[in-house]
């Protein structure tokens, strides 16, 4: 990378996410050391493990003693670093809700009014104040749908009046 783009890193939630991840998992980690790493490679004296981290004279190594030495990751940042993650999401949730509230719907433009203030037309208006206005349907008058029982009695419950009056 190069040097004037290593500021990305600062704003780049992914670096907090990994540092936090990465060091928690090295915790109460040890790892022994083979013989790649142990030096001097022939038994001539005590051996040491020669990764970044371990301690002189030592065959074992603590992870998070690696993590701190060799990366610059250290358990104290685990929670700072789930903090900064969700102030930069809450951040970018923000930014997000003022783009979409100033963005014009798709198809639209400024000059489209979906919704006139004062509410209706000045003929509803009017209509209104003369009051001739549209109703509710259960305020006017009776009238049956096409497929609505009517108040009176139909022809079946004339009928069965007339067997019960004859059965009587």
């Amino acid at each position: 990378m190069k040097p004037w783009f290593s500021w990305i890193r600062w704003i780049n939630p992914i670096y907090y996410s990994f540092e936090a991840l990465f060091i928690n998992e090295l915790d109460g980690l040890r790892v022994d050391c083979a013989p790649p790493q142990l030096f001097p490679l022939q038994g001539g004296g005590p051996q040491g493990c020669a990764i970044t981290g371990a301690e002189p004279g030592a065959n074992s190594l603590l992870g998070q003693a690696w993590g701190n030495q060799a990366l610059e990751f250290y358990k104290s940042h685990v929670w700072r670093n789930f903090g900064i993650v969700i102030a930069l999401w809450l951040f970018c949730l923000f930014i997000c809700i003022i783009v979409i509230e100033r963005l014009p719907a798709a198809g639209s433009n400024k000059a489209v009014l979906l919704y006139k203030r004062g509410g209706g037309g000045k003929f509803i208006r009017a209509s209104n104040q003369n009051g001739n206005g549209p109703k509710d349907e259960e305020e006017g008058a009776v009238q049956a749908q096409p497929n609505e029982k009517q108040a009176g009695k139909t022809d079946s419950d004339k009928a069965k009046e007339q067997v019960h009056a004859a059965n009587t």
